[in-house]
């Protein structure tokens, strides 16, 4: 048990682009939480549905490597049924990268598949360090997305601690930072409160939104602990206070009946 808390914001900004096709989807098993960022077609026709699409399969229970692969094979019957005539290698596919933690033993998995990334803060530093591989050609273009007919993506064990954070999001918003990336999240972060860091993230760089630009800001904490001796404290004293009345009483009760006594014998 390593009593670990978290707290999270996000945000999911359309950007200078016609449509948000940009999925973000937060689901929890206890103290397993899943985080899935799914990146549309960039910007192809029904790119969106696309999208939501795969966030449905993603938020269902299960081995994270067995829903991932089921997101895959319901990606393809979709595609197959939406691009009939369309030539595939013509299609840009959707991206995404999945990050599932487990609070109670501090560890965790990714999988992910394109230039979606997630960041996190190394060896109880504020440093962060890009944690997935980019799949990209020379060209631009991504090498693995949901649309080839098979898929080879990253997995990775990861751990974390109670001072350990995220940030999992699409390109528009790391292609918005400063050259040193991770340098950027780092100061953005010194706010430590997820919801206020995912505010000025919007407030400082949505004017170079070319994108859609989507964000979780994920913090670690210590789970808090209960003061057992301060707990004894506190009951002790109504204790006493119960003992208190109860004496009291008899000592009433005894009173009023040697007044009785004297009054009426």
């Amino acid at each position: 048990m390593k009593n670990i808390v978290i707290e999270w914001a996000s945000f999911s900004e359309q950007g200078k682009r016609s449509e948000q096709q940009d999925c973000i989807q937060h689901v929890s098993w206890g103290n397993r939480h899943r985080f899935i960022m799914i990146d549309g077609m960039g910007g192809a026709l029904s790119g969106a549905e696309a999208s939501q699409l795969l966030g449905s399969v993603l938020i269902q229970e299960g081995e994270l490597e067995d829903v991932f692969q089921q997101a895959h094979k319901t990606f393809q019957a979709w595609l197959s049924a939406s691009y009939a005539d369309v030539d595939r290698n013509d299609l840009p596919g959707a991206v995404g990268t999945v990050l599932e933690l487990d609070l109670d033993t501090g560890s965790g998995k990714i999988i992910h598949l394109g230039d979606t990334r997630l960041y996190q803060t190394q060896d109880q530093s504020t440093q962060f360090a890009q944690i997935t591989v980019d799949h990209v050609v020379p060209s631009g273009g991504v090498s693995q997305d949901f649309g080839l007919p098979t898929i080879e993506p990253q997995l990775e064990q990861i751990t974390f601690t109670q001072d350990t954070k995220f940030v999992l999001c699409t390109d528009g918003l790391y292609e918005a930072m400063d050259d040193n990336i991770e340098r950027d999240f780092q100061l953005f972060c010194e706010l430590n409160d997820p919801q206020s860091i995912v505010k000025a993230l919007i407030n400082e760089r949505s004017v170079d939104f070319d994108d859609n630009a989507s964000c979780f800001v994920i913090r670690c904490l210590p789970k808090p602990q209960s003061n057992s001796s301060e707990d004894m404290q506190n009951v002790q004293p109504s204790k006493q206070k119960l003992l208190f009345i109860v004496v009291l009483s008899l000592l009433l009760g005894l009173g009023g009946a040697f007044l009785f006594d004297a009054l009426f014998s």
